[in-house]
């Protein structure tokens, strides 16, 4: 009989033993999280003023990934200045036609990109300083959000927001 409870007692002991083992083992499973800019900006800006754009992360996939993805997150004005929000919309779905991206010399502002990966469940805030040089008129406030996972091509999105500088 007493073979018999230590038998007991030696399953149960295995049984709890391999609870706390699986409790106390790391997961193989990562929350990912995600940006993505701002829609619009309310109000009316002028040249030299601040702009912040905020950034919060966003609850995206898990994944069982090893490395986490390397996110840039930028912010740059576009412009002219177009004289009407239709121009203004022209200039971007031309844009988009031609592999999303605007000549060179149509950036006329920039922040500081900022690096972070699809781990960091962090807010930024980009800062976006309006040329005092800058005539009245609409532009662009573009956003690039460029994912890069490692051994695979980089993935941009894109957002674009109407921006008038009175």
């Amino acid at each position: 009989m007493r073979d018999a409870v230590d038998v007991d007692a030696l399953i149960v002991g295995v049984v709890l033993m391999v609870i706390l083992l699986c409790a106390c083992s790391p997961s193989s499973s990562h929350q990912t999280y995600s940006y993505h800019g701002p829609q619009g900006f309310d109000g009316r800006h002028f040249s030299g003023d601040q702009v912040l754009v905020q950034w919060k992360a966003q609850t995206d996939t898990l994944t069982t990934d090893s490395a986490p993805a390397q996110i840039l997150l930028n912010v740059e004005l576009i412009g002219g200045p177009f004289s009407t929000i239709d121009t203004t919309l022209k200039a971007i779905r031309e844009s988009m036609a031609t592999n999303n991206s605007f000549p060179k010399e149509a950036v006329v502002a920039s922040s500081q990109p900022i690096q972070t990966d699809n781990l960091a469940n962090k807010s930024f805030t980009s800062s976006l300083i309006i040329p005092a040089h800058l005539k009245s008129g609409y532009y662009d406030l573009f956003y690039t959000v460029t994912t890069t996972c490692p051994g695979k091509q980089s993935v941009v999105m894109r957002t674009d927001a109407l921006f008038k500088i009175s």
